[in-house]
């Protein structure tokens, strides 16, 4: 497993710089996923419509050879609800991309524009059920150190329901055994 460096206790700004890092080694660029981010945007609309396959190409088309870092945030923004959407390896791959968004965005107040994403960012990486722990697994160890030192900085900083999240995650999940033990699918019978 990779080091795990505590930053509980450190400057915010040099624990933003660390999250950073650890973000940057831990996630390549590629190879890229076979869901877009834009296609797991159009998910959302599944429950109210038929996507037609000519849209799901489109959307594809809006994100071919785009990696992770090459999103603005205007980009993640606009696709606020792919995060929810995403197939295993699509989250692991796009992950960074909305934790380095969170990481920057970190300290906004409603009504800023960034303000619900990175609530649904540490959402994301806090509530545990069946579905989630699926994308968690996925995870390597360096990855899983990356999202600790995320939830540590967000628990740091935040006096909210955001920061309580983050750090209840990290008890009651990041930071025990269970987190580094692979995920066993029994198949029904």
């Amino acid at each position: 497993m990779a080091e795990q460096t505590d930053t509980s206790k450190s400057n915010p700004a040099d624990s933003a710089a660390h999250s950073l890092d650890l973000m940057e080694a831990a996630f390549p660029l590629q190879p890229l996923p076979e869901m877009s981010l834009h296609q797991a945007h159009l998910s959302d609309q599944s429950m109210t419509r038929q996507i037609t396959e000519d849209e799901w190409r489109r959307a594809g088309e809006l994100d071919a050879a785009r990696t992770w870092k090459e999103y603005s945030d205007h980009d993640l923004i606009s696709c606020d609800a792919a995060l929810a959407h995403l197939e295993e390896s699509s989250f692991v791959y796009y992950l960074p991309a909305y934790l380095f968004f969170a990481v920057r965005h970190r300290l906004v107040e409603w009504p800023h524009p960034a303000w619900a994403l990175v609530g649904s960012v540490v959402f994301s990486v806090t509530r545990r059920t069946p579905y989630t722990l699926g994308r968690f697994k996925r995870l390597t160890p360096e990855q899983r150190d990356a999202v600790i030192a995320f939830l540590r900085l967000i628990a740091e900083c935040r006096a909210d329901s955001v920061g309580s999240d983050a750090q209840k995650a990290l008890t009651r999940y990041w930071l025990t055994d269970e987190a580094t033990k692979p995920l066993i699918v029994i198949p029904n019978r």
